[in-house]
């Protein structure tokens, strides 16, 4: 079955049919804590982007050691969400525990939107001794929609995109 006919609400992981699709949603969340425990320890910011603008089959973008104009420590692109975390791998760094981790649904949600054209980016730092996360989405449809989300987290964060996609309003 092809992601392009998911529908644009949270996917069940585990829904049978989908079941094959969903692990890998679930394995990619279980990355998510790495790339938080890199933010934590190193003080990077670390963006993850679903391009559904793109026509060469790499939907996924993964900056870290960015901020906001500096240069980035890595940068990658890859058509396989799972895979593209998989890089975040370093035996010196233990998955940091994080509200929000088990995020599998909405990864496929957006996932979801990406590839009926929104540009969706994930992006998590430090600021002011803090911690922040935030997200943007662009729709296809009217780019002249784009919003700006913060949260507690990047599930928070997805989980308003995912609201105000479905409602039109702000959570």
């Amino acid at each position: 079955m092809a992601l392009t006919t998911y529908q644009n609400t949270h996917m069940n992981p585990s829904d049978t049919a989908n079941s094959h699709v969903a692990e890998q949603f679930k394995r990619a969340a279980a990355l998510i804590p790495v790339a938080h425990a890199l933010m934590l320890r190193d003080g990077v910011e670390v963006l993850l982007k679903f391009d559904g603008q793109r026509d060469n089959g790499r939907l996924y973008t993964l900056v870290v050691g960015a901020g906001r104009g500096d240069q980035a420590a890595f940068r990658a692109n890859a058509s396989s969400l799972e895979e593209l975390l998989g890089c975040l791998h370093d035996d010196d760094v233990e998955p940091v525990p994080m509200s929000g981790a088990d995020m599998a649904s909405e990864l496929a949600s957006l996932d979801a939107l990406a590839r009926r054209g929104d540009v969706i980016t994930l992006r998590m730092g430090i600021r002011e001794g803090a911690a922040f996360y935030e997200g943007t989405r662009l729709p296809a449809v009217d780019p002249k929609l784009s919003m700006a989300f913060k949260g507690s987290s990047w599930k928070e964060v997805a989980q308003a995109i995912l609201y105000h996609q479905k409602t039109g309003q702000a959570r």
